[in-house]
């Protein structure tokens, strides 16, 4: 049973952390962050106020797609992840404290959740991700390796084409080179 209050204050981090839980047309959970639009000042105030509500409330939505993999009947189904980091600035990435959530998030992640994810993309990044991408990625384990895909801006027809073969267009904002309305 989930925490009503923790449920409001999850659908509250949605404005501020930009993302949305669907699914893929073949009914995997999608989870699609637009990292790059992000208001880092306004996360960095909610992360001050309350850490900890932040963790919760991804815990919920890690709790959420779990289930949702758990009741599935089929093949074992994994979530397809998508960061879309158009706009992303160094603003972001100098927000330690931000740094220091997402880390804590990550390790719960991996100690409670390690076979959730299945595919992660992460696309409309700048040429350097790329290449910082291409040395960390040697210090990743191989099988973490294996489901993450970069896409840089400069790659945009194939981004669009393997996001759709993945989840269908009618999974995906048309940005993202799909079909589907934005609420």
């Amino acid at each position: 049973e989930e925490d009503e209050a923790l449920c409001v204050y999850e659908c509250s981090l949605r404005s501020i952390m930009l993302y949305e839980l669907s699914n893929t047309s073949s009914g995997r959970p999608l989870l699609i962050e637009r990292v790059g639009a992000w208001d880092v000042t306004a996360l960095k105030t909610a992360a001050a106020e309350s850490p900890e509500q932040i963790v919760f409330a991804h815990v919920l939505v890690n709790e959420r797609i779990r289930r949702q993999l758990d009741a599935s009947r089929e093949e074992p189904l994994q979530t397809v992840l998508v960061f879309d980091c158009a706009g992303l600035s160094w603003a972001h990435l100098r927000a330690a404290t931000l740094m220091g959530l997402f880390s804590t998030m990550s390790q719960l992640d991996a100690a409670h959740f390690p076979n959730c994810m299945g595919t992660i993309f992460v696309v409309n990044t700048g040429w350097a991700f790329v290449k910082l991408w291409s040395v960390a990625s040697r210090f990743v384990a191989e099988g973490t390796c294996a489901k993450v895909r970069i896409f840089s801006t400069a790659e945009g027809e194939a981004m669009r084409a393997a996001l759709r073969e993945t989840c269908g267009a009618d999974a995906l904002p048309a940005e993202l080179g799909g079909t589907r309305r934005c609420a």
